[in-house]
């Protein structure tokens, strides 16, 4: 964690300059809903600035919209491996929402426009920032569902994979009323991929920006290829049956709603005692995955940091884990 002063804060914004833009535009998705590749796409632009996730400002806010004490904040920052690879300055003289206003700007990059991603907690963003813009993201429940299963490992099965998408979906209709017409935009992964020069467009014309072809440019730059038309639909092809049936058993209204056709299989019943086999088979799988990502020691390592008050064990366990996280992602 690095520390600052205000007059030690190098990258402060000169506020004097006159196209600065001070309400912030938030990418709200669910993870693995294309939310990155859109953040690299706008970051290209000349004029937007768009940060990685941000979720670690609006964690520890609480449900009924109490800021966390600063000194539990900073404790917690030190272990948070997403803050700790940001190489954001804490200046200990802000208060809760200057200071994470402050880590917004620290990478503004002089940038009239300022964007970031958030995968959790939309609502408590319009805590801190009440005039912000919001873009929506949503990408087929069942293609995220296939991604959080071979790609991250985060799901044993299609019934739990549903979960991320269903919560950020779920959150996003309960703030959308909140949001003026003028300060929201609503896309899909689908739209992005196949078209994503008009999408960028349209992007484009909600944040007041023209469209700039070196947001066609981020794959030199980065790890991620040019929009592929392929990784829509995966699901149909990857997903057996009876997994797109899992999948659609939990979500199938909500595809609906959201413009996606089901699949015409028969509609599947899960009961009591197969939501519990699903839990079950599905807490199984992650743990043979955090396994084989930690090893079993540190895994036993980090079960007993869990239940034991030491504050520096727990420490050093997850800056451990931590460190495989980060090497597993170069």
């Amino acid at each position: 964690m690095v520390l600052a002063t205000p007059q030690s804060i190098s990258h402060q914004i000169d506020r004097q300059q006159a196209s600065i833009d001070d309400r912030p535009c938030f990418i709200c998705a669910s993870g693995r809903s294309g939310s990155t590749h859109l953040r690299l796409m706008l970051d290209c632009h000349p004029q937007i600035a768009c940060s990685e996730e941000i979720d670690f400002m609006t964690h520890l806010i609480s449900n009924t919209g109490e800021f966390p004490q600063l000194d539990r904040y900073y404790q917690w920052l030190e272990t948070n491996r997403i803050f700790q690879g940001r190489n954001l300055r804490i200046d200990r003289t802000l208060s809760y929402p200057e200071l994470v206003n402050s880590f917004l700007e620290q990478k503004r990059d002089r940038k009239p426009i300022l964007c970031a991603v958030s995968h959790f907690h939309f609502d408590r963003l319009l805590q801190l920032w009440p005039q912000a813009r919001f873009i929506h993201m949503v990408r087929d429940g069942r293609d995220v569902a296939y991604s959080c299963i071979r790609e991250k490992g985060w799901s044993g099965n299609p019934w739990l994979a549903t979960e991320r998408w269903m919560e950020a979906e779920r959150l996003w209709d309960k703030i959308r009323d909140r949001i003026p017409n003028e300060r929201k935009l609503e896309i899909t992964y689908e739209e992005l991929v196949c078209q994503p020069v008009q999408t960028l467009d349209r992007i484009c014309q909600f944040l007041g920006v023209s469209y700039h072809p070196a947001m066609m440019t981020y794959h030199q730059t980065s790890t991620y290829g040019l929009p592929d038309p392929r990784y829509v639909g995966l699901w149909q092809h990857q997903f057996n049956k009876r997994q797109i049936q899992l999948a659609e058993a939990r979500i199938s209204e909500m595809l609906v709603a959201r413009g996606y056709t089901l699949s015409g299989l028969r509609r599947l019943k899960v009961d009591a005692k197969m939501q519990l086999q699903l839990k079950i088979q599905d807490r199984l799988s992650r743990i043979r995955i955090r396994i084989q990502r930690y090893g079993l020691p540190l895994m036993v390592l980090d079960w007993l940091s869990r239940r034991l008050p030491l504050p520096n064990f727990q420490k050093r366990v997850k800056f451990r884990m931590n460190r495989i996280d980060v090497s597993l992602l170069k």
